[in-house]
């Protein structure tokens, strides 16, 4: 019979593809993206990494201490208010370098394939690995540089190191007599904020601690040009082709908004994948229909045996 296959994993030739993986609650998955097809860009001062909350601190000889606080609390609420983000998982799976033991790929493996991610980002409140995986393509990409007419747009891999040895945990200082000297009355805002974000964007807003780095995170970030409007919400919009597949985690519940999710994905032309364990190792399944009683798989599990086995049906390197 026909295997079906998840085509981002069979990499031809051994060959990487580039692909974005996001994973979100399902209320949000069911309720606002897949619905508006959006990602909402988050503020960093919602970051889960308490290093990345960064607090800007004036510096000025000719401020008295009212001016300093003030001139700072406005500071930090336009920060606040411009700068956002939003991140993906990057990992890539080498057939070459694989082993026989998926479980001692650590840093072989797709971005699906990561139990830390499923606990931090894709469960519900009410239950772990409940949530789903979005895989994007590098399409995401294309799409995140469009909305550059109103917003100054960055996106990198997320550099790791200790945070100990090159970031100030709390408060970031940065001084305004280097941008704007003289007085508090003479010194713009909006200026001051985004002359520091230009500046120091890499260090303090695309690198963490090595604590993350099993993330290889992805991150788009941005900030509102001064002409744009600060208190504005962000969104990326993105089209079905854009979407690789969705993976649903194996703790996913059987009810009617699930079925009608997954029927709505169907409808959109998304590949629907479901995350499970075949022989303790991890596998995904692809569901092919829904009937009113459960949610009907297709007939194979990939594992990492079938994985290596279909790569060599496509490569014609069959015995």
């Amino acid at each position: 019979m026909e295997i079906l296959y998840i085509k981002y994993i069979i990499y031809k030739g051994g060959l990487n593809m580039d692909i974005y993986c996001q994973f979100r609650n399902f209320d949000t998955s069911y309720n606002y993206i897949f619905q508006n097809m959006q990602l909402k860009l988050g503020k960093i001062s919602d970051s889960n990494d308490p290093v990345e909350i960064k607090t800007l601190n004036a510096t000025n000889e000719e401020f008295n201490l009212i001016e300093t606080d003030n001139y700072n609390l406005e500071l930090n609420v336009y920060l606040n208010s411009i700068l956002k983000m939003t991140c993906f998982v990057k990992g890539d799976y080498d057939f070459d370098a694989a082993s026989e033991v998926l479980e001692a790929e650590q840093n072989n493996r797709p971005p699906f394939f990561k139990p830390k991610m499923w606990a931090l980002y894709g469960s519900n409140k009410s239950s772990d690995n409940a949530g789903v995986c979005i895989v994007f393509n590098n399409n995401i990409i294309s799409k995140f540089n469009q909305l550059s007419r109103e917003y100054n747009i960055k996106y990198k891999s997320i550099t790791y190191g200790n945070f100990l040895d090159n970031m100030i945990a709390g408060s970031f200082c940065y001084n305004t007599d280097v941008i704007i000297p003289n007085h508090a009355s003479d010194i713009d805002i909006k200026k001051t904020v985004q002359n520091y974000l230009m500046e120091n964007y890499k260090t303090n807003y695309m690198s963490k601690d090595k604590d993350w780095e099993s993330e290889d995170e992805y991150r788009l970030l941005c900030w509102n040009k001064i002409s744009t409007p600060s208190n504005n919400s962000t969104y990326l919009d993105f089209d079905p082709e854009d979407v690789e597949a969705v993976i649903l985690g194996y703790n996913i519940a059987r009810n009617a908004e699930y079925k009608d999710f997954i029927q709505n994905l169907f409808n959109l032309g998304i590949p629907v994948y479901k995350l499970g364990l075949l022989q303790n190792l991890p596998s995904i399944k692809l569901i092919t229909e829904l009937d009113d009683d459960e949610l009907e798989t297709s007939r194979f599990e990939l594992g990492h045996e079938e994985l290596q086995e279909e790569r060599r049906r496509l490569l014609g390197e069959e015995d």
